[in-house]
């Protein structure tokens, strides 16, 4: 007898990883929100693939789209070993780039180091001005998911050392 088995998601969220990783972005929102009276971290809803993992919200009206990503590190690890350069997938920040161009608000990296429990918070780009951070792209292999694997892709290397650390 042949059983087929029927994936109810591809999304690697419902993973424990996954899950680990959310309760982690859950973190960082709450520093976030805790640091910037007024602001709120409104996510996108994590059953569904969204392009960018929250939007900013005051005063009633959207401020910001953000990508958050969140490393097991600490902060003195990320200057010293990696020159406080973040690395995301340059097609990401590229569609994000795009949701704040059609919103017509900036474009935020969050980037929370987990071990110090402390959040970098960085605008990328901005409308009127563009890219406001240097980039350097570059194809790495880097690991494809939360889950494991490899991938060759185009990553890019943003300089976080100027961003705003909260904790």
């Amino acid at each position: 007898m042949r059983v087929s088995v029927v994936k109810v998601s591809d999304l690697d969220i419902n993973t424990p990883l996954g899950q680990l990783t959310l309760a982690e972005e859950q973190a960082a929102k709450e520093i976030f929100e805790r640091n910037m009276a007024g602001w709120r971290y409104i996510e996108t809803d994590k059953t569904n693939k969204a392009t960018v993992d929250a939007i900013l919200e005051k005063n009633g009206f959207v401020r910001g789209v953000v990508e958050t990503k969140c490393r097991q590190m600490v902060l003195e690890r990320f200057s010293t070993t990696f020159g406080s350069k973040w690395l995301v997938t340059a097609a990401k920040i590229e569609r994000c780039k795009h949701i704040a161009e059609d919103f017509n608000v900036p474009f935020y990296g969050f980037l929370y180091l987990v071990l110090s429990r402390k959040l970098l918070i960085k605008r990328l780009w901005q409308p009127n001005y563009g890219w406001l951070v240097k980039i350097r792209r570059e194809e790495t292999a880097t690991r494809a998911t939360v889950n494991g694997g490899m991938a060759m892709r185009v990553n890019a290397f943003i300089d976080m050392s100027s961003a705003i650390l909260v904790r």
